[in-house]
């Protein structure tokens, strides 16, 4: 019976105990001030106050917090619940100091009622550019302490080339702008070099020393707009590279599709990840020996207008906000491109875009048609501006040159200028040949019967010399080397054997050849007879698909040889 008493006891006073409320003074419930820390540092400025204190306060809310702010700028903001303690949201601050946090709220005694700490508003340095007399002279920038630097463009300066930045006036120590960060006020010097040190060779000494004369076009994989395998190719692997090199394929274009690895404005980030794969893709063309490769921006300029189809003419010719809109993502996604890629050696080659067009396919133009030039003309020289401004090999590569829809017509003079060039002879131009269309695009040409699906008239076998003429006389004459960036054909329909096909390529190749150009074949990997089949080689093993594509592979390699 007393254990039972005893229990029933001690129930009883650990209910009474329970029930106690917390220890008051005359003033109210006494609570401890604890702790008053913030979240900033000498390179993060402080955005919030954390205050602790040793038991709740029920209803705290920002009017019951006293905030002196000193010289600091600080502004007071909301008031949440942070866990065991309570977060003071600050704003505004101009300069690091102290603060002082006052707490007072009725039915509470606090103790102490007031605490103090350093806010920070990050220190900040002053960078400056020596030019050297170059141009454009550069504004000093402000930065705050720890970051990095955005490298700028380049200055340009008479009968040298812009070749990088500088930590010294000695030229010993590069300034790494993916890495480095400022510390202290500093100057960047600009250190200029001769043409010869990296490649003073121009583009049509170039294509005669290392006997460029046939390319072929990775088409249908990194210029899929989603993934590199979304149009049914597979992944690019080093047996592709190969096989192409091996077949007598000396160039190759790479067309690269950047829309959905591009952040949103303002800085338009490109994916770090993309970046690298198109990188990894050019490394195997070049240790599978392909004397050059060209990467551009490919079908980002699709006339469609929707993501990511995002360089639209349309939108720039619409309005002048439309043109800043458009050509602004352009200039940020070229110098992101630039950067990268600016150590590679000249073996490596920039393209401005694909075939830009108001929806008309290059033929019948919207109004105002000059309009629609003047802007390709801008862009092409945007493009030049961007990549010889940022160094490094970038002050010598060879650029490749892009008219209105690449198509033939369009490269007079009426309709085409070269963009001005700092460093001169470094151009090549480029168009895209698929004439007569109907037999290039589609494998079918003169209607039905036993005749559609031939080629070789006289017309036929006359047109490519009218056509190439222009590109001879403009251009090759004047020393600026041409490539056909795309040209078929597509696989024949219904023709055992594709003998036309085979023609067509023995004899406009050649054609090609004499007039001094260079053909690059557009393969896409695929190999059905319903219109789109300008597949050539297995994609996985680097070797052509069946002995009669083979047969075409040779013959278009004999063409130019």
């Amino acid at each position: 019976m007393k254990k039972f008493q005893s229990i029933v006891l001690v129930v009883l006073m650990s209910l009474l105990l329970a029930a106690c409320p917390p220890e008051e003074t005359p003033d109210g419930i006494a609570v401890a001030f604890t702790d008053l820390t913030q979240d900033g540092s000498q390179t993060v400025i402080t955005t919030r106050l954390t205050l602790i204190f040793d038991k709740d306060i029920t209803g705290l809310t920002a009017e019951d917090i006293a905030f002196d702010a000193g010289s600091t700028g600080a502004v007071k903001g909301t008031l949440t619940r942070a866990g065991a303690g309570y977060r003071l949201n600050v704003s505004g601050i101009t300069e690091t100091g102290t603060v002082s946090v006052g707490v007072s709220k009725s039915g509470y005694t606090i103790t102490p009622n007031e605490r103090q700490t350093t806010v920070y508003f990050p220190n900040t340095y002053t960078v400056s550019f020596d030019v050297d007399g170059g141009l454009p002279q550069h504004e000093n920038l402000t930065v705050i302490h720890g970051s990095t630097l955005k490298r700028p463009l380049g200055p340009q300066k008479t009968g040298v080339i812009f070749y990088d930045w500088y930590q010294d006036e000695a030229f010993t120590t590069l300034w790494n702008f993916i890495e480095d960060t400022v510390t202290d006020n500093i100057t960047l010097y600009a250190r200029y070099i001769n043409a010869s040190e990296l490649d003073d060779r121009s583009a049509f000494d170039f294509f005669q020393t290392e006997g460029i004369s046939i390319g072929w076009n990775l088409g249908n994989s990194l210029d899929s707009p989603r993934e590199e395998t979304g149009w049914g190719n597979p992944v690019i692997n080093q047996a592709i590279m190969n096989g192409v090199k091996d077949a007598g394929f000396n160039i190759i274009r790479i067309p690269v599709t950047w829309g959905y690895n591009i952040g949103p404005a303002p800085d338009y980030t490109i994916n770090e990840t993309y970046m690298e794969r198109v990188a990894e893709v050019i490394d195997y063309a070049k240790e599978a020996g392909f004397k050059a490769a060209i990467i551009n921006i490919h079908h980002d300029g699709n006339q469609r207008e929707t993501d990511p189809f995002w360089l639209s003419i349309n939108e720039a010719r619409g309005s002048d906000a439309g043109y800043e809109n458009v050509t602004g993502k352009f200039t940020a996604v070229w110098r992101q491109i630039a950067d990268y890629f600016r150590d590679y050696d000249t073996f490596l080659m920039f393209e401005s875009f694909n075939e830009i067009h108001d929806g008309g396919w290059g033929w019948n133009m919207q109004e105002p048609a000059a309009r629609q030039f003047e802007i390709i003309d801008s862009w092409n020289q945007i493009f030049t501006d961007i990549v010889r401004q940022n160094g490094s090999y970038n002050a010598v590569r060879f650029l490749v040159i892009a008219g209105y829809y690449k198509r033939v017509h369009r490269y007079t003079e009426e309709f085409f200028t070269l963009p001005e060039d700092s460093t001169p002879g470094k151009q090549v131009v480029s168009f895209h040949y698929y004439n007569p269309e109907a037999f290039s695009l589609r494998g079918t040409q003169r209607g039905q019967g036993a005749n559609a699906y031939w080629w070789g008239t006289e017309d036929d076998l006359a047109l490519p010399a009218n056509e190439f003429m222009l590109f001879k006389e403009r251009f090759i004459n004047n020393k600026i080397p041409v490539i056909i960036g795309e040209m078929g054909p597509v696989q024949s329909r219904n023709v055992a054997g594709d003998p036309y096909r085979r023609d067509f390529v023995s004899h406009v190749y050649k054609q090609a050849k004499d007039y001094g150009l260079v053909p690059v074949y557009w393969d896409n990997g695929r190999f059905d007879r319903e219109g789109d089949g300008f597949g050539l080689f297995n994609r996985t093993t680097g070797q052509p698909q069946t002995e009669e594509f083979g047969a075409v592979i040779r013959a278009m390699v004999e063409a130019v040889n």
